[in-house]
């Protein structure tokens, strides 16, 4: 997974500005992350890697008695692939999606989370040239939106894909005690051995790894600058 072209655009512009914690889900820092993403759109330049961004998923972020904080799912056991794993809703664009992110991250949402669209407040996709977040022959996109208070949102989960929903509050993330790491090891084609470190974080939910902790680890300090990582992540 591709991260350092996240933590170069987010170290050249959203550590700029410093963001208290209980303003994350304000106004003003919606309009901040907006124009930060629309900055980057004019200024990428696309065409470097070849897969497909074919995936996408939200970064939803809800207020827990007034605690920003992050909604996650657990996949059920019947699920073919990573079932029983915490992660973010979404899925494959579709030819009905026309290529957005947008649109496959909330037409996922609500398909598995039973929400309405107008439950889901867009702020914008966390997408450049090279892509970020790699698994396989696909880019997978996140999208970055607000649902509200998470205790007024009416869920009517799908029995096939979602076993649960619960929250994570930024404060929990942020929390160096909970941040943990992964080792993982690729086997190339030319029997090369790859290693890399990921980030994880401790939860009572269980552990938050793999890919939904790369999309934590590369967006998070985009709504929230003062986010830091208690471990690099290595690629040798």
């Amino acid at each position: 997974m591709k991260q350092n072209v996240a933590r170069q655009f987010l170290s050249n512009e959203s550590a700029k500005e410093a963001v208290a914690i209980s303003k994350v889900l304000s106004q003003g820092n919606r309009e901040r992350v907006v124009k930060l993403l629309t900055d980057r759109k004019k200024s990428e330049r696309h065409g470097s890697d070849k897969r497909e961004r074919t995936s996408a998923v939200l970064f939803p972020l809800v207020s827990v008695q007034g605690k920003p904080s992050l909604l996650l799912t657990r996949r059920t056991r019947s699920l073919l692939s990573h079932r029983n794993e915490i992660c973010f809703p979404g899925g494959k664009v579709d030819e009905e999606d026309c290529g957005s992110a947008c649109r496959t991250a909330v037409r996922e949402t609500c398909e598995e989370l039973g929400l309405e669209e107008t439950d889901i407040d867009v702020w914008g996709d966390f997408m450049y040239d090279g892509g970020t977040f790699v698994r396989g022959r696909y880019l997978t996109t996140p999208v970055i939106a607000h649902l509200g208070s998470f205790e007024q949102l009416k869920f009517s989960l799908s029995k096939h894909e979602v076993q649960s929903v619960f929250t994570v509050s930024l404060e929990h993330l942020a929390d160096q005690n909970n941040q943990v790491y992964t080792v993982f090891k690729m086997v190339r084609p030319n029997d090369r051995i790859s290693m890399y470190v990921g980030p994880a974080f401790e939860h009572p939910k269980g552990r938050i790894w793999g890919l939904t902790a790369f999309v934590i680890y590369g967006v998070l300090p985009l709504v929230y600058p003062d986010f830091k990582l208690r471990y690099r992540v290595k690629v040798r």
